[in-house]
Formats: structure tokens, C-alpha cells, sequence
């Protein structure tokens, strides 16, 4: 291959760090949608293409996977024992072969792996949090009918949520997703459906509430050192939008809520859900 397509021999220096030369676009084995999509998986349905969605603002997808396919590559060739850097050393190993290695499900995951893997899975228990509550809702209709701003809240919230997962489909391989991620759908789902046939619209957005601060706080630990290393602007960029959705969520979650609402049981159950989010995502980066 050429000499813009070739991996450069390791330096004789440090011993440890990969030179990839620069590709204009990602080889097609990220296998990650280009475009808009139509996500009908597991009953969740959104129609709009991300091209077409008003409100929607526009990511360079094909950037963001290069972006998180040469960080993988930085954090490769940092690894002694890495794979990619071995292969370097005693074969012709192009950028192709690294971008093949990338996609393969035998690769080490890095920090940046692992932490879009547990953002692809909050996206997708988020849209099953919401269809939980909706299910609960319509149930509830027999018996003790919610008010249907709550109705409203989650339609509008689920929507947004399937945006977000959309924007993931679009970015992480299918290699670097989590395999729990049947576990994460009934675990939304449960989250969203108890509390709000148990304790009505408080319920949902107690809980909504609870998820939604954990959430910031999940995003803002990738934005922050990736914005101070200058690192994957266009990822930060894509990051940024989901996080302020999230918190807007979260305000509004609260916002719904009526006075005196708290109380040493919300206070408890809030915890218990943050806690709970926090194990889930870091089960989320590991397996």
C-alpha cells in the first residue's frame, strides 16, 4: 500500500508509540449506519431520519468514527504488549489491517470503548424507561387515571431519548457495544414502569429525575478531559447536545413535580437509582 495508507515502523525512542498516518474516510468494517435511521427494534419506533429531524442539529458521523477509531489507535500503540504494536513491529501492517483489528470483537477496549459503550447502553435503557412509563400509564387509565401531562412528558422525553440513540447507532461499531444490552432494556423498562403505576407521575419523575443527574454527571467525565486534551472535537461536539438534553430532562423532571414531593422516601429511592445507574454503567464498560 501507499505511503499515505501505511502504518509507520514503531519509534525507535519510545518503542511503544504506533504512527498512523492520516485516512481522508474510515474503512467501511466499522459497519455503523451512515445516515439517518429508522430504529423499529424492540417496539421502540423513530421515524424521523436524523437528516430530516427539525430541531436536530447536524453531526459529521463519518468524522466521529474516525475520531474514535484513531484514539483507539493512540491508546494501542501506548500498550507494550498491544497487539496493533507487535504487528507493527514484525509485519507490514497497514491502516487497513488496524481498522479491520478496530472492528473485530477480540480487541482490548480503552477508556474512550469503554465509555461510549456505557453511552450506548444509558440511551438504550433511557427509551425503555420511558416505555415502561408509558405502559404503566395506559394501564393505570382503568383504574386510577395519571393526568395526561404525564402521558405527554413521556412521549416527548422518549422521543429525544431515541434521538440520542440514533446519534449513537451512527457512531459506535457494533463491536464496541455492550453484550448486556438485553439486560439494560428490561431494567429501563422495570425502572419506568414500577415507580409510575406505584406512585403515579411523581413516581416518573422522581425517578427521571434521579437517572437524568447521574447522566450529567456520566457525560460531563468524558467531556471534560476529552475538551482539555483537544481530543475528538466532533465526538465533545455530539456529547455536549446529548448532555444538555439530559439536563434539560432533568429540570423538567422537577419541575413537574408538586410541593412537598420530597422527603426521606424520595431522598432514599433517588439514591438507590443513582446508585443503581452507577453500577449499570460501569457493568456497562466492562463486559
Amino acid at each position: 500500500s501507499g505511503p499515505d495508507r501505511s502504518i509507520r515502523s514503531l519509534s525507535t525512542e519510545t518503542g511503544d508509540m504506533l504512527r498512523l498516518s492520516r485516512a481522508r474516510t474510515p474503512s467501511a468494517q466499522m459497519a455503523c449506519p451512515r445516515d439517518g435511521v429508522l430504529l423499529a427494534r424492540r417496539g421502540y419506533i423513530f421515524a424521523r431520519p436524523l437528516s430530516q429531524a427539525a430541531a436536530q442539529p447536524q453531526f459529521d458521523f463519518p468524522l466521529v468514527r474516525r475520531e474514535l477509531f484513531e484514539a483507539w489507535s493512540r491508546a494501542e500503540a501506548r500498550t507494550v504488549s498491544g497487539r496493533a504494536a507487535r504487528q507493527a513491529t514484525y509485519c507490514n501492517f497497514t491502516y487497513l489491517d488496524a481498522e479491520r483489528l478496530y472492528a473485530s470483537n477480540s480487541v482490548s477496549w480503552h477508556w474512550l470503548d469503554r465509555e461510549m459503550s456505557s453511552n450506548f447502553a444509558g440511551e438504550t435503557g433511557a427509551v425503555a424507561i420511558y416505555h415502561g412509563a408509558l405502559s404503566a400509564i395506559s394501564l393505570r387509565a382503568a383504574f386510577a387515571p395519571l393526568p395526561e401531562t404525564a402521558r405527554t412528558f413521556a412521549a416527548a422525553h422518549m422521543e429525544a431519548e431515541g434521538q440520542h440513540l440514533a446519534l449513537l447507532e451512527n457512531t459506535v461499531p457494533v463491536s464496541k457495544r455492550t453484550r448486556l444490552l438485553p439486560a439494560w432494556r428490561t431494567a429501563g423498562w422495570a425502572l419506568g414502569f414500577l415507580p409510575t403505576l406505584v406512585c403515579g407521575a411523581p413516581g416518573l419523575y422522581r425517578t427521571v429525575a434521579s437517572v437524568e443527574s447521574f447522566v450529567e454527571e456520566h457525560y460531563q467525565q468524558q467531556i471534560i478531559p476529552l475538551s482539555k486534551s483537544g481530543e475528538c472535537p466532533e465526538l465533545v461536539r455530539l456529547l455536549t447536545h446529548c448532555c444538555a438534553d439530559e439536563v434539560h430532562h432533568r429540570e423538567d423532571a422537577l419541575k413537574q413535580l408538586p410541593p412537598g414531593a420530597g422527603g426521606p422516601v424520595a431522598w432514599a429511592w433517588g439514591a438507590l437509582v443513582k446508585t443503581g445507574s452507577r453500577v449499570a454503567a460501569e457493568l456497562a464498560r466492562r463486559i
